[in-house]
């Protein structure tokens, strides 16, 4: 038999494996850009937090308030400058109502947590917890004991008497003359600095000692500044949301000048807008029932409670525990009952839940329903990057981008990871 002449590859084979080299090396390099694309969009994101937040703000409350421009521009015969300037008025007006008769109440919460009273109060609530605790714990010694194996006699007898001798030895007459013996205590000076005794250093220490000084702010410095913060981010957003409100829709006419580009801008802000207005119409709804349910259950300030309920539930999941855990404290600071303090915080999160799962699926629809494993990611990114006004703004943002993923058939994939259906 004669053997068998080697087998040139083919062509096609060449071609076929220089391709799948050529998608191994395109998939990796994609990969890859799209990390560094992914780790700058990021680095921007964090930097540009000062202007970059109003303008996030600003869109998102004009896609809330736009439904009730529209009305007034079209049904009314408003206007758009003065219909916005209206809306504007509202606004304004009900966001320092809202701060002057609220902020008072809070800083007084805030306050009233740092007293000792009330620390001593909320260990009481935790009381039972851990005498529990310290129950389970002295079982185990006790089984630990039990279960310790007994020392074999006549294992290191030598070494036990050696020891013995040895404390023997300490122990005599002598030796106890010799310990109570002490060295002279070493001489001391004071360290005073602006009047003020900070301690006392050995005499031998030289006049130059270095002292490491700390420069903490006060309380009020901070809140200086929050509420700086806060006063510029509400004026920035409330100008550009009238500028939004009032030309928005004729900026958006000259951009698009193609009628279908036109056509699908229009589809994309109505159905974002009415996205908007109907989350924070269930939100205000919420905040009216969980303020309700405090008034009943005798909690003071339950229109604090409620509007806090309502800014919450912008954040999924964390919102409702956060509100829960704040009720709770207040609770357990203004009542003696196990009950009522447990009640509180319990009744909270049951209405939030209900809202979660129940209303809003019925009012939106299967089709707005999100995978929480995404929102839970996309929420702490955006904490991660700019904290609670990150929360606050995370789930809108990305129920806009599902929304824009949806209209475009090469973003499809996209809106399917992020939905859960």
């Amino acid at each position: 038999m004669s053997d068998k002449e080697p087998t040139t590859p083919k062509p096609e084979d060449n071609q076929e494996s220089t391709l799948a080299a050529l998608r191994s090396r395109v998939t990796l390099m994609s990969s890859v850009q799209f990390g560094i694309l992914l780790l700058a969009g990021a680095y921007t994101l964090y930097f540009i937090r000062p202007v970059l937040l109003p303008v996030i703000l600003a869109l998102l409350l004009t896609l809330v308030l736009k439904p009730i421009h529209r009305v007034l521009c079209q049904w009314i015969k408003i206007p758009a400058p003065l219909a916005a300037a209206f809306i504007m008025l509202g606004v304004v007006s009900g966001v320092t109502t809202g701060i002057y008769y609220l902020s008072a109440p809070a800083i007084e919460y805030t306050d009233e947590l740092r007293n000792e009273i009330v620390k001593t109060r909320l260990k009481n609530v935790f009381q039972p917890i851990s005498k529990i605790q310290a129950e389970v714990s002295q079982v185990a010694t006790e089984v630990g004991k039990i279960t310790t194996p007994e020392v074999v006699e006549g294992d290191g007898t030598d070494e036990l008497d050696e020891d013995k001798e040895d404390a023997e030895k300490k122990g005599s007459p002598k030796s106890q003359k010799s310990s109570k013996k002490k060295s002279p205590p070493e001489p001391t000076k004071k360290l005073v600095m602006n009047g003020e005794e900070m301690g006392t250093l050995p005499a031998s220490t030289s006049e130059t000692v270095p002292v490491e000084v700390k420069l903490s702010k006060s309380p009020m410095e901070d809140l200086y500044q929050t509420a700086k913060d806060v006063v510029y981010h509400l004026v920035i957003t409330m100008t550009l949301v009238f500028f939004l409100l009032a030309y928005g829709d004729k900026m958006i006419e000259r951009i698009t000048e193609v009628d279908v580009t036109a056509a699908l801008m229009d589809e994309l802000t109505n159905e974002i807008s009415r996205y908007m207005f109907t989350i924070t119409l269930i939100n205000m709804v919420l905040g009216l029932v969980t303020g309700t349910a405090m008034w009943l259950l005798g909690m003071p300030n339950p229109l604090l409670w409620g509007v806090m309920a309502a800014i919450l539930n912008y954040i999924p999941y964390i919102g409702a525990l956060c509100g829960a855990a704040i009720v709770f404290i207040v609770a357990a600071t203004n009542f003696d009952s196990t009950l009522t303090i447990i009640m509180i915080p319990a009744v909270y999160y049951a209405i939030t839940v209900m809202e979660g799962n129940f209303i809003t699926p019925a009012v939106l629809g299967k089709s707005f329903i999100v995978n929480p494993i995404i929102v839970f990611v996309w929420v702490l990114c955006w904490a991660a990057l700019w904290g609670i006004p990150g929360m606050l703004i995370g789930l809108p943002i990305l129920m806009v981008c599902r929304i824009i993923c949806s209209k475009f058939p090469s973003f499809q994939r996209v809106e399917r990871i992020i939905s859960s259906s």
